[in-house]
């Protein structure tokens, strides 16, 4: 599976639940990472793995704290 692939799974997941989130502010959130990671999945091809890496990890980071 390419990088492009993955980032664009995380998208569509971002998407699904954005369509079981009843809260609005849970809505634009995931709307927003769902957003970040189509922008990701667009640049990666051309970045660095490396670069890639450290973007991905910053962006669950993120993610994961505005979920709990």
């Amino acid at each position: 599976m390419t990088d492009q692939t993955n980032l664009l799974e995380r998208a569509v997941e971002c998407e699904r639940l954005m369509d079981l989130a009843s809260n609005p502010i849970s809505k634009n959130t995931l709307m927003q990472f769902r957003e970040i990671w189509i922008g990701l999945a667009n640049e990666s091809a051309n970045i660095s793995a490396d670069d890639l890496t450290k973007k991905v990890a910053a962006i669950e980071k993120m993610q994961l704290a505005l979920s709990q």
